[in-house]
């Protein structure tokens, strides 16, 4: 039996492409497209560390939309420009809202990240059993 589900949420900026989505569930998790500091108006501005806020707000809705939150976290890779400019703010960002939940975490350093964008945040939670 297939449980796979694909997600799309609201609050969130929609996908750019027909070939993704939000997120796919399968069973118990919930693996989330990459989310950039993106608003709803299509925008991504600010510094590192305020692009990265949005990004894990706007993961945060996508895991909302189907029962989980950041708190469900199990593994988040994050994709970053400049990593001596910006990690110092994804870092505190990540830890201001995932401090008590540490999940697994790989950084990775890339050339470019669409719409200007300085970071990038994927994530990977387990859902809560509501049986």
């Amino acid at each position: 039996m297939n449980d796979r589900k694909v997600v799309v949420a609201s609050g969130v900026p929609e996908p750019h492409a027909a070939s993704y989505s939000h997120a796919v569930r399968s069973g118990q998790f919930i693996f989330c497209t990459g989310q950039m500091g993106e608003t709803l108006d299509g925008n991504v501005k600010g510094d590192a560390y305020e692009q990265a806020r949005q990004a894990l707000a706007n993961l945060d809705k996508v895991l909302q939309s189907e029962g989980a939150s950041l708190d469900d976290a199990v593994k988040l890779t994050v994709f970053l420009v400049d990593w001596r400019r910006d990690y110092p703010g994804i870092a505190r960002a990540l830890d201001e809202r995932l401090a008590s939940v540490q999940p697994a975490r790989s950084t990775v350093e890339v050339r470019n990240l669409a719409m200007g964008a300085l970071v990038e945040i994927e994530a990977i939670a387990a859902a809560p059993d509501h049986s």
